[in-house]
């Protein structure tokens, strides 16, 4: 396994009950959704099409993607549509008032370390 990436999504303040908050990161998105008080955090896009799971509709802990319906069980992860499509889930942790996601397992092919400082740019003149 990778070394975790933790990356901070949102204070802790703001994730209230109901609440669901996206981030993107290159060409992942990863979504937290507070469940009755419960931090869930997994790839955002949904495994039929990509489309944005922060923008589906969530009745009775079944998240269905608005593009074609695609239905997932937010407590197991499981995709009631097919069963190979499952939620990626990822790790959370909250660490000075913020809630943090590792990302490292949607990258775990990706080789960039992320801790890298970006160089200047040329000086050309």
């Amino acid at each position: 396994m990778s070394e975790a990436r933790w990356i901070k999504v949102a204070p802790v303040a703001e994730m209230t009950p109901g609440k669901r908050k996206q981030i993107k990161i290159l060409t992942k998105a990863v979504v937290v959704f507070n469940i009755d008080g419960q931090l869930r955090a997994f790839d955002g896009l949904c495994r039929h099409m990509k489309a944005p799971l922060i923008q589906g509709s969530l009745k009775d802990n079944i998240l269905t993607c608005y593009w074609h319906g695609w239905r997932f069980n937010i407590d197991s992860g499981e995709c009631l549509t097919e069963k190979w499509a499952a939620l990626r889930f990822l790790d959370i942790k909250i660490e000075e008032g913020w809630v943090m996601v590792d990302i490292s397992p949607l990258y775990s092919n990706f080789n960039y370390d992320m801790t890298d400082e970006i160089g200047e740019p040329p000086n050309d003149g």
